[in-house]
Protein backbone atom coordinates (compact mmCIF):
# COMPACT_ATOMS: atom_id res chain seq x y z
CA UNK A 1 0.00 0.00 0.00
CA UNK A 2 1.07 3.61 -1.34
CA UNK A 3 -0.21 6.15 0.58
CA UNK A 4 0.41 9.96 -0.72
CA UNK A 5 -0.78 13.27 0.83
CA UNK A 6 -1.39 16.10 -1.75
CA UNK A 7 -0.18 19.74 -0.57
CA UNK A 8 2.39 20.93 1.76
CA UNK A 9 0.29 23.59 3.65
CA UNK A 10 -2.81 25.62 4.01
CA UNK A 11 -4.20 27.81 0.94
CA UNK A 12 -2.04 26.09 -1.95
CA UNK A 13 -3.40 25.19 -5.47
CA UNK A 14 -2.60 22.26 -7.60
CA UNK A 15 -3.09 22.28 -11.04
CA UNK A 16 -3.07 19.26 -13.03
CA UNK A 17 -3.36 20.80 -16.97
CA UNK A 18 -3.46 16.95 -18.37
CA UNK A 19 -5.61 13.97 -16.46
CA UNK A 20 -5.34 12.70 -13.14
CA UNK A 21 -5.14 8.96 -13.10
CA UNK A 22 -5.28 7.53 -9.38
CA UNK A 23 -3.59 3.38 -9.22
CA UNK A 24 -2.37 1.71 -11.75
CA UNK A 25 -4.91 -1.60 -10.84
CA UNK A 26 -2.12 -3.23 -9.09
CA UNK A 27 -1.00 -2.18 -6.08
CA UNK A 28 -3.27 -0.49 -3.20
CA UNK A 29 -2.92 3.59 -3.90
CA UNK A 30 -4.37 5.64 -1.80
CA UNK A 31 -4.24 9.98 -2.70
CA UNK A 32 -5.30 12.04 0.49
CA UNK A 33 -6.25 15.99 0.30
CA UNK A 34 -7.80 16.42 3.12
CA UNK A 35 -4.81 17.26 5.40
CA UNK A 36 -3.62 20.02 4.00
CA UNK A 37 -6.89 21.00 1.99
CA UNK A 38 -5.44 22.29 -1.27
CA UNK A 39 -7.72 23.70 -4.10
CA UNK A 40 -7.31 21.03 -6.91
CA UNK A 41 -8.35 21.95 -10.96
CA UNK A 42 -7.83 19.22 -13.24
CA UNK A 43 -8.39 20.36 -16.97
CA UNK A 44 -8.63 16.62 -17.82
CA UNK A 45 -10.14 13.34 -17.03
CA UNK A 46 -10.21 12.18 -13.69
CA UNK A 47 -9.70 7.99 -13.51
CA UNK A 48 -10.27 6.28 -9.64
CA UNK A 49 -8.67 2.45 -10.81
CA UNK A 50 -10.35 -0.38 -9.38
CA UNK A 51 -7.28 -0.57 -6.15
CA UNK A 52 -7.08 3.22 -5.65
CA UNK A 53 -8.79 5.39 -2.55
CA UNK A 54 -8.77 8.96 -3.20
CA UNK A 55 -10.55 11.31 -0.64
CA UNK A 56 -10.65 14.73 -1.88
CA UNK A 57 -10.20 18.10 -0.16
CA UNK A 58 -12.40 18.72 2.68
CA UNK A 59 -13.87 22.71 2.21
CA UNK A 60 -11.45 23.70 -0.73
CA UNK A 61 -12.56 24.00 -4.38
CA UNK A 62 -12.18 20.52 -6.72
CA UNK A 63 -12.84 21.21 -10.21
CA UNK A 64 -12.71 18.83 -13.02
CA UNK A 65 -12.65 20.17 -16.44
CA UNK A 66 -13.45 16.31 -18.78
CA UNK A 67 -14.61 12.81 -17.58
CA UNK A 68 -14.57 11.33 -13.96
CA UNK A 69 -14.44 7.68 -13.53
CA UNK A 70 -14.53 6.02 -10.08
CA UNK A 71 -13.62 2.01 -10.08
CA UNK A 72 -11.96 2.62 -6.77
CA UNK A 73 -13.30 3.96 -3.62
CA UNK A 74 -13.90 8.02 -3.67
CA UNK A 75 -14.53 10.08 -0.54
CA UNK A 76 -16.31 13.32 -0.87
CA UNK A 77 -15.36 15.47 2.29
CA UNK A 78 -17.34 18.55 2.75
CA UNK A 79 -16.36 19.63 -0.55
CA UNK A 80 -18.03 21.07 -3.80
CA UNK A 81 -17.07 18.79 -7.19
CA UNK A 82 -17.11 21.54 -9.96
CA UNK A 83 -17.54 20.05 -13.79
CA UNK A 84 -16.69 22.95 -15.59
CA UNK A 85 -16.10 22.14 -19.37
CA UNK A 86 -17.29 23.77 -21.72
CA UNK A 87 -17.54 21.34 -24.96
CA UNK A 88 -20.03 18.38 -25.06
CA UNK A 89 -19.16 14.52 -24.51
CA UNK A 90 -17.88 14.14 -21.27
CA UNK A 91 -19.38 11.27 -18.90
CA UNK A 92 -19.75 10.31 -15.13
CA UNK A 93 -19.63 6.76 -15.02
CA UNK A 94 -18.01 4.12 -12.39
CA UNK A 95 -19.36 4.05 -8.94
CA UNK A 96 -21.37 7.20 -8.18
CA UNK A 97 -23.24 6.37 -5.12
CA UNK A 98 -22.90 4.43 -1.76
CA UNK A 99 -21.65 6.00 1.02
CA UNK A 100 -17.62 5.93 0.21
CA UNK A 101 -18.48 7.32 -2.92
CA UNK A 102 -20.98 9.82 -3.78
CA UNK A 103 -20.61 13.34 -3.71
CA UNK A 104 -21.15 15.84 -1.07
CA UNK A 105 -21.84 19.09 -3.74
CA UNK A 106 -21.68 18.71 -7.19
CA UNK A 107 -22.04 21.58 -9.60
CA UNK A 108 -22.27 21.55 -13.39
CA UNK A 109 -20.95 25.37 -14.45
CA UNK A 110 -19.57 25.09 -18.01
CA UNK A 111 -21.24 27.13 -20.80
CA UNK A 112 -21.53 25.24 -23.70
CA UNK A 113 -20.78 21.75 -21.62
CA UNK A 114 -22.65 18.78 -21.23
CA UNK A 115 -22.22 16.15 -18.61
CA UNK A 116 -23.68 12.12 -19.14
CA UNK A 117 -24.73 10.20 -16.45
CA UNK A 118 -23.55 5.99 -17.13
CA UNK A 119 -24.60 5.33 -13.31
CA UNK A 120 -26.85 6.46 -10.37
CA UNK A 121 -25.43 9.43 -9.09
CA UNK A 122 -25.80 10.39 -5.10
CA UNK A 123 -25.31 13.31 -3.08
CA UNK A 124 -25.15 13.96 0.76
CA UNK A 125 -24.75 17.51 1.40
CA UNK A 126 -27.13 19.00 4.09
CA UNK A 127 -28.93 22.78 4.53
CA UNK A 128 -27.19 23.41 0.76
CA UNK A 129 -27.78 23.20 -3.07
CA UNK A 130 -26.06 19.73 -3.65
CA UNK A 131 -26.51 19.56 -7.12
CA UNK A 132 -26.32 22.37 -9.54
CA UNK A 133 -26.38 22.62 -13.32
CA UNK A 134 -25.62 26.69 -13.51
CA UNK A 135 -24.59 25.92 -16.84
CA UNK A 136 -24.09 23.56 -19.94
CA UNK A 137 -26.50 20.10 -19.96
CA UNK A 138 -26.83 17.59 -17.52
CA UNK A 139 -28.19 14.26 -19.35
CA UNK A 140 -28.97 11.66 -16.59
CA UNK A 141 -28.48 9.18 -19.05
CA UNK A 142 -31.42 6.96 -17.62
CA UNK A 143 -30.04 6.71 -14.33
CA UNK A 144 -31.27 7.66 -10.60
CA UNK A 145 -30.23 11.33 -9.30
CA UNK A 146 -31.18 11.26 -5.42
CA UNK A 147 -30.24 13.47 -2.79
CA UNK A 148 -29.56 11.72 0.63
CA UNK A 149 -28.46 14.79 2.37
CA UNK A 150 -30.90 16.86 4.83
CA UNK A 151 -32.46 20.04 3.73
CA UNK A 152 -30.88 19.82 0.71
CA UNK A 153 -31.95 21.65 -3.07
CA UNK A 154 -32.28 20.40 -6.56
CA UNK A 155 -31.01 23.45 -9.30
CA UNK A 156 -31.49 24.03 -12.55
CA UNK A 157 -30.41 27.83 -13.17
CA UNK A 158 -31.12 30.64 -15.99
CA UNK A 159 -30.10 29.08 -19.61
CA UNK A 160 -29.10 25.34 -18.47
CA UNK A 161 -30.67 22.66 -19.24
CA UNK A 162 -31.33 19.30 -17.19
CA UNK A 163 -32.88 15.97 -19.70
CA UNK A 164 -33.79 12.92 -18.22
CA UNK A 165 -34.38 9.62 -20.42
CA UNK A 166 -35.14 5.79 -20.51
CA UNK A 167 -37.15 4.72 -17.83
CA UNK A 168 -35.51 6.97 -15.38
CA UNK A 169 -37.40 8.94 -12.67
CA UNK A 170 -37.05 12.47 -11.69
CA UNK A 171 -34.66 12.57 -9.08
CA UNK A 172 -35.56 12.32 -5.40
CA UNK A 173 -35.40 13.08 -2.18
CA UNK A 174 -34.29 16.50 -2.39
CA UNK A 175 -36.16 18.54 -0.09
CA UNK A 176 -36.06 21.33 -2.83
CA UNK A 177 -36.24 21.98 -6.19
CA UNK A 178 -35.84 25.38 -8.11
CA UNK A 179 -35.48 25.60 -12.09
CA UNK A 180 -34.88 29.37 -13.54
CA UNK A 181 -37.47 31.18 -15.77
CA UNK A 182 -34.92 30.43 -18.59
CA UNK A 183 -33.77 26.49 -17.65
CA UNK A 184 -34.89 24.13 -19.81
CA UNK A 185 -36.31 20.19 -18.39
CA UNK A 186 -36.73 17.54 -20.74
CA UNK A 187 -38.74 14.59 -20.22
CA UNK A 188 -37.46 12.12 -23.38
CA UNK A 189 -38.85 9.13 -21.57
CA UNK A 190 -39.51 5.41 -23.11
CA UNK A 191 -42.81 4.42 -20.74
CA UNK A 192 -45.22 5.80 -19.16
CA UNK A 193 -44.01 8.95 -16.82
CA UNK A 194 -46.16 11.43 -14.70
CA UNK A 195 -44.59 14.78 -14.30
CA UNK A 196 -43.66 15.74 -11.25
CA UNK A 197 -45.00 18.94 -9.72
CA UNK A 198 -42.73 21.78 -9.84
CA UNK A 199 -42.39 25.17 -10.98
CA UNK A 200 -39.91 24.25 -14.40
CA UNK A 201 -38.42 27.68 -16.81
CA UNK A 202 -39.04 25.93 -20.19
CA UNK A 203 -40.48 22.23 -20.22
CA UNK A 204 -40.30 20.27 -23.28
CA UNK A 205 -41.95 16.91 -23.08
CA UNK A 206 -41.34 14.11 -25.54
CA UNK A 207 -39.15 11.56 -26.93
CA UNK A 208 -35.57 10.64 -27.81
CA UNK A 209 -36.44 8.40 -30.95
CA UNK A 210 -39.80 7.55 -33.18
CA UNK A 211 -39.30 4.09 -31.36
CA UNK A 212 -40.25 4.47 -28.39
CA UNK A 213 -43.88 5.70 -27.65
CA UNK A 214 -43.75 6.88 -24.21
CA UNK A 215 -47.20 8.27 -22.63
CA UNK A 216 -47.28 11.20 -20.27
CA UNK A 217 -49.20 12.23 -17.47
CA UNK A 218 -49.72 16.18 -16.38
CA UNK A 219 -49.28 16.80 -12.51
CA UNK A 220 -52.22 18.94 -11.69
CA UNK A 221 -49.90 21.24 -10.10
CA UNK A 222 -47.04 21.59 -12.19
CA UNK A 223 -46.01 25.40 -13.31
CA UNK A 224 -44.33 25.91 -16.58
CA UNK A 225 -42.77 29.61 -15.95
CA UNK A 226 -41.68 29.79 -19.37
CA UNK A 227 -42.66 27.74 -22.95
CA UNK A 228 -43.70 24.30 -23.12
CA UNK A 229 -43.23 21.83 -26.14
CA UNK A 230 -44.88 18.71 -26.50
CA UNK A 231 -43.35 15.88 -29.07
CA UNK A 232 -39.53 17.17 -29.33
CA UNK A 233 -37.35 14.10 -30.41
CA UNK A 234 -33.91 13.55 -30.20
CA UNK A 235 -32.80 15.67 -27.23
CA UNK A 236 -31.21 18.40 -29.38
CA UNK A 237 -31.04 21.90 -27.41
Amino acid sequence: TVTYDLGTGGGQTVNVLGDLTVGNNSNIVRLYCQTYNPTLDVDGNVLITGTAEFAASGSASFTVGGNWTNNGTFTNSSGTVTFNATTTGHTLSGSLSGTTNRFNIINFSGSGGEWTLGANLETNAASATALAVTAGTLKNGGFSITGSGATDTFSVSNGAFFEMSGTSAYPVSFTTYTYGATSTTKYLQTGATTLVGATYGNLEVGTQNDSNTPTYTMNAITVVAGTLTIGNAAGSN
